[in-house]
């Protein structure tokens, strides 16, 4: 990122529901899940070999209209996809293992998830909505 940044999180359903999450500092890092799903998701999206790590792509990405997003986004490949399907799979595996091995980990997921296969279905569904999210 270049420049000033505003980061915010927020549940919005595009319809009703609409409000302000909290943001902490430690959610803000590289190995936070929100980072590492949006990094397999731009992946899964930008040609390889293309240059859209560059400053002029993204400045372009940024300033066209919509087209020019669904162009980038239907340019995905089935390779592609199926990298980005595979990287998917790892990740919820190795949330799993988390789960699976660290108590602490254990415990928070449960909290919120009920179970392991509440926790899992929790994690298929995320994986579906990006994969949903790259093949439009």
């Amino acid at each position: 990122m270049l420049g000033d940044v505003f980061v915010a999180r927020a549940q919005d359903d595009n319809n009703e529901v609409y409000s302000r999450q909290d943001f902490c500092v430690a959610d803000f890092v590289p190995d936070a899940e929100w980072v590492q799903l949006a990094r397999l998701h731009n992946e899964a999206i930008v040609p390889a070999g293309s240059n859209a790590g560059s400053n002029a792509e993204w400045s372009q990405l940024l300033n066209n209209n919509k087209t020019t997003a669904t162009t980038t986004t239907t340019a995905t490949t089935a390779k592609q996809l199926s990298k980005f399907e595979d990287d998917l799979e790892k990740w919820v595996q190795t949330k799993l293992v988390e789960f699976d091995g660290d108590e602490t980990a254990r415990k928070k997921h449960e909290k919120k998830h009920g179970s392991r296969q509440g926790f899992e279905a929790s994690l298929r569904a995320k994986v579906k909505a990006k994969l949903d999210l790259a093949k439009v």
